[in-house]
């Protein structure tokens, strides 16, 4: 056996040390080789998935809500609506008024000519 120096022998085994972390950290930094990267990706797939179907749920929702909706605005009756059919009445109030006014004048005016032809006659 050959006569190596401890300062040789402490070399070699330094090396050699250094291969085996390498070796070993090599293998921890490679998360495919671990198998945690693919399980990482599985899971994120996974969660894809639900989140897209919860997507298309939340979508069908919505499309169901917006026919609600304009099944309902086309029934609706807005403020201007409203507004209109207020200027309406009093309109129609205002013509009551001035036609109940000239039906009591029309009727004073008949009870008083029928009352001057019964005194006259």
């Amino acid at each position: 056996m050959p006569q190596y120096s401890w300062i040789e022998l402490a070399i070699m085994l330094f090396i050699i040390a250094g291969f085996a972390v390498v070796i070993w950290r090599g293998g921890q930094a490679n998360p495919e080789s671990t198998g945690r990267l693919g399980s990482r990706l599985t899971k994120v797939e996974t969660k894809m998935t639900e989140v897209e179907t919860e997507m298309e749920h939340v979508r069908d929702r919505l499309n169901d809500f917006e026919i609600t909706l304009a099944r309902v605005s086309d029934k609706m009756v807005t403020r201007v609506d409203l507004d209109n059919i207020e200027k309406l009445m009093a309109r129609d109030a205002e013509t009551s008024r001035k036609t109940w006014k000239a039906v009591e004048r029309l009727e004073g005016f008949f009870i008083e000519n029928a009352i001057k032809q019964r005194s006259g006659s």
